[in-house]
């Protein structure tokens, strides 16, 4: 296009060396401080004006931050130097596409070295160009923002309805004092082991991602209250051997080891997706008695308290993980409202409050390859905007669909 001009990143921009500001020397104040991964801080007087960009150095290597106020980038970072008239928008944009998160020097300490950054051959568009393509980027950035504020808030509700109702329940019955804290006089507290029929260790066969036999859910396929049916490996066994781990629609799956803490114990609802499904060793499955709503099961060991409570019980591992046994399981309170209607009844108000997150965690993700896929083309292909090929999104009506109902 008209007046774009072949360089490379070190004839437009400087990275200078940030400056150490231990957080016991900050004073409270206005100005952000930024190390490698964001703003970690705050300070009563700035190192750099705005606006500017930081760049991870050491830590989170090529990870990039925006600030329009002045700011101090500590010693973990680089801040940008504008060598030209750029728009600064446009160079966040510009950096953010050139895979600077994967110029890791492999040193002891990962670390970003200058002159790696410096040698990226770049075009770069006139001044009014770069405005026009920031702005345009920058619309969907902050409609990026909307989303991820609407669905912290949608969690931050989530948490809240889950300790209302399982302190007060739906029916607005006087409470009783508990093992558990407050609960409806109706309710009682139950152990695992009373209301499950079985409990079961998963299969250790090798899977692959070759789709053939039997589709095996693994840790990665386990969300709270549901399963991810994503990311899939297979199993070809016999029936005769495979039938031992063949879930039926209603089990429960226990992640019973894992390295995050807050995962442990993290157990989805499986309701047939994906069809004939084996469970892997790392999970527990949990075959229910009738009076008890496997739902309603999974949603209280996913609230707060029923994590704080699976955590409680974790057994940490010489290599580092948490694990969680039969015995463990069949130990885990449980508050149980006196019918199975009751139960149902409470699984409708967070499967509502999870669709209005779920809505929104869609419009996150569209918007999300939508911004990367402008980024490419604007910024690399010298793409304007009337001729941008959204062709790459292949299902991206689809997802807008979703994400609208």
């Amino acid at each position: 296009m008209i007046g774009w001009r072949d360089t490379v990143l070190g004839d437009e921009i400087e990275l200078a060396y940030g400056k150490a500001l231990p957080a016991h020397s900050r004073r409270p104040g206005n100005y952000g401080v930024y190390g490698s991964n964001g703003q970690v801080g705050v300070h009563d007087e700035p190192l750099i004006k705005g606006p500017g960009i930081v760049v991870g150095r050491k830590g989170s290597v090529g990870a990039l931050a925006y600030t329009v106020e002045p700011f101090w980038p500590i010693d973990t970072t680089y801040y940008v130097v504008d060598k030209g008239d750029h728009n600064w928008r446009y160079l966040y944009y510009l950096l953010g596409s050139c895979g600077l998160t994967g110029l890791n020097s492999h040193s002891a300490v990962p670390g970003l070295n200058r002159e790696d950054v410096y040698s990226i051959a770049v075009r770069i568009p006139p001044r009014d160009v770069q405005d026009d393509i920031a702005r345009v980027l920058d619309c969907v950035s902050d409609a990026i923002e909307l989303e991820r504020i609407a669905l912290s808030n949608g969690e931050e509700l989530l948490r809240a309805v889950a300790g209302e109702l399982f302190t007060r329940g739906l029916r607005g019955e006087p409470v009783k004092e508990t093992a558990l804290g407050p609960l409806p006089e109706s309710w009682s507290v139950v152990d695992f082991a009373d209301v499950r029929e079985w409990l079961q260790y998963g299969t250790s066969v090798h899977c692959t991602l070759e789709e053939r036999g039997y589709p095996v859910l693994r840790i990665p396929n386990i969300k709270t209250g549901h399963v991810d049916p994503s990311e899939l490996k297979y199993a070809d066994l016999r029936e005769v051997d495979a039938v031992r781990y063949l879930l039926r629609q209603g089990d429960l799956l226990f992640i019973r080891t894992n390295g995050v803490l807050e995962r442990l114990g993290a157990c989805a609802v499986y309701q047939d997706e994906p069809a004939e499904a084996l469970f892997a060793s790392y999970l527990i499955r949990a075959r229910l008695k009738d009076f008890v709503d496997p739902r309603y099961v999974a949603y209280f060991y996913g609230s707060p308290v029923g994590s704080a409570m699976v955590a409680g019980r974790a057994t940490p591992a010489a290599d580092g993980k948490y694990n969680l046994n039969t015995g463990t399981i069949d130990g885990l309170r449980l508050p149980l409202p006196p019918t199975k209607e009751e139960q149902e009844e409470i699984v409708s108000v967070f499967e509502s409050v999870d669709h209005k997150i779920n809505l929104h965690r869609s419009r996150l993700r569209v918007l999300e390859e939508l911004l990367l896929v402008m980024t490419r083309q604007m910024v690399f292909e010298e793409v304007s905007l009337g001729e941008l090929d959204l062709s790459v999104l292949p299902a991206m009506e689809v997802k807008l669909e979703e994400a609208t109902v």
